[in-house]
């Protein structure tokens, strides 16, 4: 059996060389820098190994600070090729998120404008619909303000890439303590390449991670009303989260049945609530039509009306391939999602019922999520990096029989 230490130390090695290389991050500096601190952690491993001394604490502080610097190369690599160059491929969600932050702070609404002239200097255009749609709820841009006004006031600029990988950086910190082998996971789930691919491209699927993630933490250390909150947060971020959400109340359904106190659960549900309405009530005032129709039905409708099919491995997606149905098709997939959806919630209480391990949850969450990106409209290759990291988190939390 290989020990896990040395497994810790390939990894490490082998996706440090291979993010270097595919970045064409050639700078004499972080290299150095980088394999002096992998030098020290290959010799703290191989002592550990030889001696049966323990150093996980040592060991644990290079592997963050090798991907603290890692990072910031990252984004400064990534923010330098887009100042310097006249088109840039950026994600279509980071553009919206940026203007959408300066709207909000000009005290526009966000889902009422239109986002052609932030496209620009951006190489790889978007669909014509895109540019009357701001498809993320409100969180998503919120939490941006904080980080704009301190990076255009200190640095003069910003990059909506800055506030991803802050939440990279905090995903990875609180989601160790949902494992038992931290250094391995750490490095994993924080050096995933497709995951790092999809956020340093400016896909936003790392914000509902954190917010999936924090809401177990809370709930692992009892803190339910915290739990329920960072759900609603989540929530109020990007509406990709609702299969988590129905999930995750199922299950502390069949908690507090079998504790005999379904009062508690009806708090938490009402906290949830209450969240909710607070985030989303004031655009739904501001004007109802604009948030609806970008927050909800832009994701589902079809045809002429907003999106086409796009991205690959799902049912539409392959159907449009195999030429049985048109890309424009207005077929109603949601419908399919919907039932879906209530038939796996249906399979999950049962489930639920004979188990309630945080290992059960996961594997069912990833599955959950796998079935209803299978139908849906629009399948990115970021929901794909998105499982990876679920699936990478249920792998750590799984018990041997």
């Amino acid at each position: 059996m290989i020990k896990p230490e040395i497994l810790e130390a390939s990894l490490l090695l082998i996706l440090l060389v291979d993010i270097l290389r595919s970045n064409f991050l050639t700078s004499f500096g972080l290299i150095l820098i980088l394999a002096a601190l992998l030098f020290i952690f290959l010799g703290l491993t191989f002592w550990q190994y030889l001696s049966k001394k323990q150093f996980f604490g040592i060991r644990f502080l290079v592997v963050a600070i090798i991907l603290a610097i890692l990072y910031v190369f990252l984004l400064k690599w990534h923010i330098d090729l887009r100042q310097n160059q006249a088109d840039y491929s950026l994600h279509d969600g980071a553009v919206l998120t940026e203007a959408a932050t300066e709207a909000i702070l000009a005290r526009e609404n966000p889902y009422e404008i239109n986002y052609r002239g932030a496209f620009t200097n951006v190489f790889n255009k978007p669909v014509e619909v895109v540019y009357d749609h701001y498809m993320y709820s409100p969180v998503t841009f919120l939490i941006n303000i904080p980080f704009k006004i301190i990076f255009s006031n200190f640095l003069n600029f910003y990059d909506f890439r800055i506030t991803l990988v802050i939440f990279l950086l905090l995903s990875a910190a609180i989601a160790v303590f949902l494992v038992e082998q931290k250094i391995l996971f750490l490095i994993i789930f924080s050096l995933n390449p497709i995951f790092l691919q999809s956020t340093f491209y400016g896909a936003n699927e790392i914000l509902i991670l954190f917010w999936i993630l924090a809401t177990i933490v809370f709930f692992k250390f009892k803190k339910l009303e915290l739990s329920v909150v960072m759900l609603a947060l989540g929530t109020g971020t990007k509406l990709l989260i609702v299969p988590f959400v129905l999930l995750y109340f199922v299950y502390l359904l069949i908690l507090f049945k079998n504790r005999n106190n379904l009062f508690e659960y009806f708090k938490l549900v009402i906290i949830y609530l209450v969240v909710c309405l607070l985030i989303y009530l004031p655009f739904l005032l501001w004007n109802f039509p604009s948030f609806v129709d970008d927050v909800i039905f832009f994701h589902l409708k079809g045809g002429g009306e907003l999106h086409f099919i796009a991205g690959f491995l799902g049912i539409p997606q392959i159907l449009s391939r195999l030429g049985l149905i048109s890309v424009f098709s207005a077929f109603p997939f949601y419908l399919l999602q919907g039932a879906i959806a209530i038939g796996f919630l249906v399979v999950a209480h049962k489930i639920f019922k004979k188990s309630l391990n945080i290992t059960t949850f996961s594997f069912l969450l990833v599955f959950y999520f796998s079935l209803i990106f299978l139908f849906s409209r629009i399948l990115q290759t970021s929901y794909i990096a998105f499982l990876s990291e679920l699936l990478i988190l249920a792998s750590f939390t799984a018990k041997r029989r």
